[in-house]
């Protein structure tokens, strides 16, 4: 766009045209600014990447990678820097995941432009996935041994639970809580250790099989022990010491 601009020269002869002149010369630097500030913003608009496609290219990606995942994901992207001015990319925007990042809470999806004019930005994002776990009815003490009437299936969001989190009920049934919980609380695996069935002393049966060929005997247990617990057992006969698995309460497995 070109603006050409004409002024008539005062003299002293013609000093009373010279308000009108001055007037003009106001009124044509007025148009010019309008006129180059004009052009710069339809440069601007023209010819930078606009914010809301990068982040619908990012959102996108985030939803493509939870497809298939159990629950209900909800996404939130995070606002970018309206400073922040980008060369109009010419062709699909590529997306991905940076290195040791993460899908859900907290996460940044890196936006890349491979055009002609290369440049990457890293967009972040809220992922919270919501899912029907186990909570606490009422508060659930320390080594207390949980029944069906001390929990619920309940929806909550699990992005901000490290410790994991448990969907089936049958797996906490009999468990033994290593900390207390609080109501609504989430009932995490982590949280949970099997019944000890054999303590220290205690007269077990010792049970040796090899095949067919089961062999049972009477022992004396040398620690404690849960189920599948590897533990060292004493032969009441032979004072024989031998490793074995708790089977059940008072029986210990001896494979030969």
């Amino acid at each position: 766009m070109a603006i050409h601009l004409l002024i008539g020269t005062a003299t002293a002869d013609s000093n009373h045209d010279w308000p009108r002149a001055r007037g003009w010369l106001i009124a044509a630097l007025f148009f010019l600014t309008c006129g180059v500030v004009a052009a710069a913003d339809e440069t601007a608009a023209g010819g930078t990447e606009s914010h809301a496609r990068i982040a619908q290219a990012a959102k996108v990606f985030l939803r493509k990678q939870l497809e298939g995942h159990s629950g209900r994901i909800e996404v939130s992207m995070g606002a970018i820097d309206s400073r922040m001015r980008l060369i109009h990319c010419d062709r699909p925007l590529q997306t991905f995941l940076p290195p040791g990042g993460r899908l859900i809470g907290n996460a940044s999806v890196g936006v890349r432009c491979d055009g002609p004019e290369t440049w990457t930005l890293y967009v972040p994002a809220r992922v919270s996935l919501i899912e029907d776990v186990l909570v606490a009815r009422t508060y659930l003490p320390r080594g207390a041994l949980l029944t069906t009437d001390q929990f619920e299936i309940a929806a909550r969001e699990v992005s901000g639970a490290p410790q994991g989190y448990l969907t089936d009920g049958e797996a906490a049934v009999g468990m033994i809580l290593k900390s207390p919980i609080q109501p609504g609380a989430l009932i995490s695996p982590a949280a949970l250790k099997k019944p000890t069935l054999i303590r220290r002393g205690d007269q077990v049966d010792i049970v040796s099989r090899t095949g067919l060929l089961e062999v049972r005997m009477k022992g004396s247990a040398l620690g404690d022990g849960a189920e599948g617990d590897r533990i060292r057992v004493r032969n009441s006969n032979s004072r024989r010491v031998v490793e074995g698995v708790v089977n059940e309460a008072g029986l210990v497995v001896v494979q030969m």
